[in-house]
């Protein structure tokens, strides 16, 4: 898992890459307990992390309205989003259906 800056993200999705990315706030609680979560995760997809306060424009164009929320991203698409905290399964078992 790895901080990534908006101008890589953006990189990535015109490059139709495959990811799942984290956006988050450092004094958000719950997304300090998801990137605990996001650790535990054994797939080949890359995981990236947004934090939303270092890019306003991004978030609002990712339409990022709470943290923390998951992007799912597929070949440079956005195929699935949650909001709030999930558990390393759910997380899993999102990647197998949108990702996969």
């Amino acid at each position: 898992m790895k901080q990534i800056s908006a101008t890589d993200l953006r990189e990535k999705i015109n490059n139709k890459e495959t990811m799942l990315v984290d956006f988050f706030a450092t004094w958000c609680g719950p997304c300090k307990v998801l990137s605990e979560e996001l650790t535990k995760i054994d797939s080949e997809i890359p995981i990236y992390k947004v934090d939303v306060e270092e890019d306003i424009d991004l978030s609002t164009l990712m339409n990022i309205r709470s943290v923390p929320a998951l992007k799912f991203i597929k070949e440079g698409e956005v195929v699935a989003t949650t909001i709030g905290l999930k558990s390393s399964k759910e997380i899993n078992n999102l990647i197998v259906e949108s990702l996969s």
